[in-house]
């Protein structure tokens, strides 16, 4: 509810969109890149596009267990996309 009444807020989203590309992003990103340094991960991926992915994966399964409340549902889905994530970014 957060999120769609600071959308409506210039300065609130002026805010949030700082936050998410920042700082939530920018954690996942650097995650990615410092793989791809180390040859953990494939080069050829773009952090940041993996960084929006991962968090709109995390958002939409958080948002299908606030209609369910299912957990292991959620759970499951959180494993799940987690691992076809990693399978990508192993994927040389």
């Amino acid at each position: 509810e957060w999120i769609i009444y600071a959308s409506r807020n210039e300065n609130l989203k002026r805010k949030m969109v700082y936050r998410y590309e920042n700082e939530v992003c920018a954690f996942v990103e650097n995650i990615v890149n410092e793989g791809i340094a180390n040859g953990e991960f494939n080069p050829s991926v773009d952090p940041k596009s993996i960084a929006s992915l991962f968090w709109a994966k995390v958002d939409g399964i958080s948002l299908a267990y606030a209609r369910t409340g299912d957990q292991d549902r959620y759970r499951n889905g959180l494993i799940e996309s987690e691992k076809m994530l990693m399978n990508y970014l192993l994927s040389h």
